[in-house]
Parts: structure tokens; C-alpha cells; sequence
């Protein structure tokens, strides 16, 4: 019996070494690839925040999950400005206000959304987050 342990433990070290480097260098793609996706997410732009905006053409937006309706509201009355139901947008990556259509086909090729998953036929803050 002690004969077959000593056997079967020679066995099971020649196998480790070379399936845990086997399994380090998996370890080491799956970190290379999500730093790769990572850098790739920074170069394309991307929505951040849902914006609006104002009677005096000033951009409000707020932090997600944030809504059009709460920058709305926000707008009426905390700032006392009203705001045109129709100038709604969002907010990109780099800094600039889109309108939904635009913002429709960046959140698409962001991969942000799925172009069939669309709760109405423009994009909304609620496809978002």
C-alpha cells in the first residue's frame, strides 16, 4: 500500500508542474485580453450620462442612473428655467452633448446596447441603465 502511494505521488508531481503552467499561462491570456477590451472601451466613445438641454441653451446633465425626466425637474424647479421637452440628449465619453439619434449609434457601437432591446424607437436613458 505504501509502495503504490509513493508511486501514484511521483505520478501526480510529473503531471502538476506542466498543467499549472498550462493553467498560468490561461491565466496570463484572459489578463492580456481584458486589459485589451479595457483599451479598446477607452478609445471608442461611449454615453455616461443622460443630458438636457435648457430655455437658455445650457447643457444640464446628472451622474447615471439618472433620468430626462429628473434633469426636467431639476430644470423647472430648482433652477427655476423651463426646459423643452424636445432638446434631449446625452453626454459622451469625450465631453460633448449628442442628441438621441446620435447617441443611439455610438451606445451601438460601444456595445452599450443592443439595437433590438430598445424599450421605444429612439434611445432612452431606461435602455441605458
Amino acid at each position: 500500500m505504501e509502495y503504490e502511494s509513493r508511486q501514484y505521488s511521483g505520478y501526480v508531481d510529473r503531471v502538476r508542474k506542466p498543467l499549472n503552467s498550462v493553467v498560468n499561462a490561461v491565466n496570463r491570456y484572459k489578463e492580456d485580453l481584458r486589459r485589451w477590451k479595457r483599451s479598446r472601451r477607452a478609445e471608442r466613445p461611449h454615453i455616461i450620462a443622460a443630458a438636457i438641454i435648457d430655455a437658455d441653451g445650457e447643457v444640464l446633465s446628472m451622474p447615471p442612473p439618472a433620468r430626462h425626466s429628473t434633469l426636467i425637474r431639476a430644470s423647472k424647479y430648482v433652477a427655476g428655467k423651463p426646459c423643452p421637452q424636445n432638446v434631449q440628449g446625452f453626454i459622451v465619453s469625450g465631453g460633448g452633448y449628442v442628441g438621441r439619434a446620435e447617441a443611439l449609434r455610438i451606445a451601438c457601437e460601444a456595445r452599450q446596447i443592443d439595437k433590438g432591446s430598445l424599450i421605444g424607437s429612439v434611445l432612452t436613458s431606461e435602455d441605458l441603465w
